[in-house]
């Protein structure tokens, strides 16, 4: 997947128009990212790289390249 798609399905995930999200995107920022925009971050994950996160993992995210650094983390990069 394209790190442009990505960011427009995350768009979709926290509710917000693809063009308030960008790789300096933050939590704080982004009102959409709220315990319903975390649910869909999770199944986001889960449906286009079949990844479960933890809890723990979850918490620690605070910003896009929160997301895209855990995803390489797990072995996912983004084109």
């Amino acid at each position: 997947m394209k790190t442009a798609e990505f960011l427009a399905r995350l768009a979709e995930a926290f509710s917000t128009s693809p063009a308030r999200i960008s790789l300096d995107s933050v939590q704080s920022e982004l009102e959409g990212w709220d315990s319903m925009g975390s649910i869909n971050l999770i199944s986001l994950i889960q449906d286009e790289f079949n990844l479960n996160l933890s809890m723990d993992e979850l918490d620690g995210l605070e910003s896009v390249r929160d997301i895209l650094g855990l995803l390489e983390k797990k072995g996912i990069e983004l084109e």
